[in-house]
């Protein structure tokens, strides 16, 4: 169980040798690779994408050696499916099979995906279908995320593919495939906590169980907007996250996915990364220390 941080919150000061050497500055166990542009969630990570991809992997994969800092999640680009746009389909199913790739090559065991947004569970499949083959020739675990949608006018968010811990389940059991499992996205759960009692992170976790239940995505908000605040510093309960987790016994990475406003400083930044990185420290040290008392 290692502690780590997205290279997307840093790249838009620097690189991504440059991330990760800050990664490892600030404190982290290891880095989840973010491998869509911070201008637009669509975009391919210029670094990672423009020229030779393969040797850009494996240049990544040294820095990562050289200080010690092991890649253990990425996320690719997204939104995955517009419909009724088949080149953006094409080009955005193409990008996803680089991703893979690039993560085989680097050694980055899960890798996130979201699914198809307001699509069923045999369109989802068909999706899924063509890159789970690449997944699992990489050794690589697609873990795909409960998401959320926002109608124009309307007071909170909108349930989309796998926003109830229900619907998350039945999605995986129906795929039904070893190289496909999911990031529990504890913020996104938080923000149907409010109006519909039957999510919450927890439930979600314990939903999916030890099974299903391999990465998480961790970060707060005030329980309607999907603020990626630092954990602690908004509304999410998380006693009960602790609980879930040790009831599944979760004995995977813990992944921070915490945002700095577009308007702070590297210095600004940094000094959230600093209390990003204890709250995630915190929270390890507490899964830890109820697992031990129930041992």
């Amino acid at each position: 169980m290692k502690t780590a941080m997205m290279t997307g919150d840093i790249t838009r000061f620097g690189d991504i040798e440059f991330a990760l050497r800050l990664i490892k500055e600030l404190g982290f166990e290891a880095a989840d690779l973010t491998m869509f542009d911070v201008e637009g969630f669509w975009l391919r990570n210029k670094e990672l994408f423009n020229g030779d991809i393969y040797a850009n992997a494996r240049r990544i994969k040294k820095i990562a050696e050289e200080i010690n800092l092991p890649i253990v999640q990425a996320h690719t680009p997204f939104h995955v499916y517009v419909k009724g746009d088949e080149k953006y389909n094409a080009e955005m199913l193409e990008t996803q099979k680089m991703c893979i790739e690039i993560a085989g090559i680097i050694g980055i065991a899960h890798v996130v995906i979201h699914p198809v947004m307001n699509a069923d569970d045999e369109f989802n499949k068909k999706f899924f279908d063509k890159l789970l083959p690449l997944a699992k020739k990489n050794n690589v675990i697609i873990t795909t995320e409960n998401m959320w949608e926002w109608q124009k006018g309307a007071p909170h968010c909108d349930y989309t593919t796998c926003s109830t811990p229900e619907s998350f389940l039945r999605l995986l059991e129906h795929i039904n495939h070893p190289n496909l499992k999911a990031c529990v996205d504890v913020g996104h759960a938080q923000m149907f906590n409010s109006f519909d009692q039957s999510i919450s992170p927890k439930k979600m976790i314990e939903k999916l169980g030890k099974k299903y239940c391999v990465a998480l995505h961790l970060h707060d908000n005030d329980g309607v907007h999907d603020l990626h605040k630092v954990p602690f510093e908004g509304v999410i309960n998380w006693d009960e996250i602790y609980e879930g987790l040790v009831n599944i016994n979760y004995e995977e990475n813990l992944i921070t996915e915490t945002l700095c406003p577009h308007d702070y400083t590297l210095e600004d930044c940094k000094a959230l990364w600093i209390r990003q990185r204890a709250a995630v420290d915190t929270i390890k040290a507490e899964i830890l220390r109820r697992k031990a008392l129930r041992s």
